[in-house]
């Protein structure tokens, strides 16, 4: 089995407008990149071969899958043109994927897969010769037993055992993480470990006293949580992030390399330095004062940091942050 991802920049636009530091399929969705969760539903499906098609060929998606061999697949990397058609990207990819005769599937569009990794099956045998077809308002997902069938493919031979959620706004995003907190942490493969009933926690995080942590919840890597926090119920919070003491954080997702101040009441909010967005709706807030909210400077790589200095580094920033704030105080 063969994969080609297509992800077409020029119509997320408003999501690089809202994370502008970061390739839009790489914003993050329960602290993984939503593209990721895409590769994994092609190596779910057993594809051994992945191609990632953008508009844009200087990005972080292949700095972060490289070669694909941590997912246990074959990952390269296409550049295709605005609005280029499906089958000249297929025709574009002959040389990597060899021919037209095995099962293959196209992703076109940044979208959310609803699968269940525990009980997922995909097999293509002559009942899908004439191939599958399923799209959500954000893009599509072709599957066909070879190339050929797959440019003849027709939505009347829909039959899916999963499901499709479009990506058009922050909302969607925001909605998914809540889903995924409540009902489908087991149904992903999620960044760290459960220490209890769907908490997960990441590597490194350090707690204050009197720590409380409602569940559903899930923790980043490299976070520092002070004094007299409550976190949850329904709460993300990304890797290295500093939480300030006596904050309260219920039914929001703080992004990673996120400063939160101290006393901060935080209630259907997503956080991301120091915007902080409203859900629903989406209406954002700017902070300037950055004793309140800011932005922290990203970690290091693991091969060019351990993660004990990636928390000194945090913890620096902490030092920083509290000392302008309270500077700030007396003047």
């Amino acid at each position: 089995m063969k994969a080609i991802i297509i992800i077409r920049e020029n119509k997320l636009e408003w999501l690089s407008s809202l994370f502008p530091l970061i390739h839009p399929a790489m914003v993050p969705l329960c602290n993984k990149p939503l593209i990721e969760y895409l590769v994994e539903f092609m190596v779910l499906s057993q594809c051994e071969s992945i191609s990632i098609n953008t508009e844009d060929p200087g990005h972080d998606i292949k700095e972060y899958f490289e070669d694909g061999d941590r997912w246990g697949v074959s990952i390269s990397y296409e550049t295709i043109e605005p609005f280029e058609s499906i089958d000249s990207i297929i025709s574009k990819n002959n040389v990597y994927h060899g021919g037209d005769n095995f099962p293959l599937i196209v992703s076109d569009g940044l979208f959310f897969i609803h699968y269940n990794q525990e009980n997922f099956t995909l097999a293509l045998d002559k009942t899908y010769d004439a191939g599958l077809f399923a799209n959500c308002s954000s893009g599509s997902l072709l599957i066909a037993s070879s190339d050929k069938h797959l440019r003849n493919i027709s939505s009347a031979n829909s039959k899916v055992t999963f499901m499709l959620s479009g990506l058009e706004s922050l909302d969607d995003i925001f909605d998914l993480a809540m889903e995924i907190l409540d009902a489908e942490q087991k149904h992903y493969t999620l960044t760290g470990y459960k220490e209890l009933e769907q908490i997960i926690y990441g590597k490194n995080v350090r707690f204050g006293s009197n720590i409380d942590i409602r569940p559903p919840a899930i923790i980043g890597n490299n976070v520092i949580i002070h004094d007299n926090v409550v976190l949850g119920p329904y709460v993300v919070i990304g890797h290295n992030v500093i939480i300030g003491t006596k904050s309260e954080v219920e039914k929001s997702v703080v992004t990673s390399n996120t400063y939160i101040g101290p006393g901060m009441e935080l209630n259907k909010k997503l956080v991301n330095g120091n915007k902080i967005f409203s859900m629903p709706g989406g209406g954002v807030c700017e902070v300037d004062d950055k004793g309140f909210y800011s932005f922290l400077l990203p970690a290091s790589k693991p091969s060019e940091s351990s993660t004990g200095n990636r928390i000194k580094i945090l913890f620096k920033q902490f030092l920083g942050l509290l000392f302008k704030k309270q500077k700030h105080q007396i003047q």
